[in-house]
């Protein structure tokens, strides 16, 4: 059995470059898991809408299979809150209500641009297709800045760790 050297740099190093790897894939599956956003494809098939609404993740993509049955009436903005208010897109369909956009303080304008779109659409049977995607929230631009800078952090620590065992290895060889 081998004996192991909590003092020799280079377990210090195996460590780092573990805690490293699983850090970078937590936050990666947390920055995957806020990047919520749909996309809506429509198109105007023998005088009917047919539209498919799909949930869009940075690493996954899955359709949203209750609304494949639905018709699509129209699109709203829907805001909550009484002193900073709230804005997300909704689509009203025929098997309810489901999100277009996240509710946010942020991207009113956008949000809107996404309702108009939509509805421009339905009330225009000689547009042949549509498709329109939700911005990403706010806290996914949050969450990315943070996972940003703690892999700058890491990568920081990785490099002082990696020169400080080549460091102590050259002098170990004089």
């Amino acid at each position: 059995m081998r004996d192991l050297n909590v003092f020799d740099p280079r377990f210090g190093l195996q460590k780092m470059i573990f805690a490293t790897t699983v850090l970078l894939s937590i936050g990666l599956l947390m920055v995957n898991a806020i990047s919520g956003r749909r996309v809506l494809e429509c198109d105007h098939a023998a005088g009917n809408v047919k539209c498919h609404l799909t949930d869009k993740h940075l690493l996954t993509e899955a359709r949203v299979t209750e609304f494949s049955s639905a018709k699509l009436q129209k699109a709203v903005v829907i805001s909550q809150g009484k002193y900073q208010s709230r804005h997300g897109a909704t689509l009203v369909t025929t098997q309810g209500n489901f999100w277009m956009s996240a509710m946010d303080t942020e991207q009113f304008n956008e949000k809107h641009r996404l309702v108009d779109t939509v509805n421009t659409f339905l009330e225009n049977p000689q547009l042949p297709t549509l498709k329109v995607e939700s911005p990403y929230s706010t806290l996914f631009w949050i969450g990315t800045g943070i996972f940003a800078a703690l892999l700058a952090l890491l990568s920081f620590g990785v490099t002082i760790s990696w020169r400080l065992l080549n460091t102590a290895s050259c002098s170990g060889q004089k």
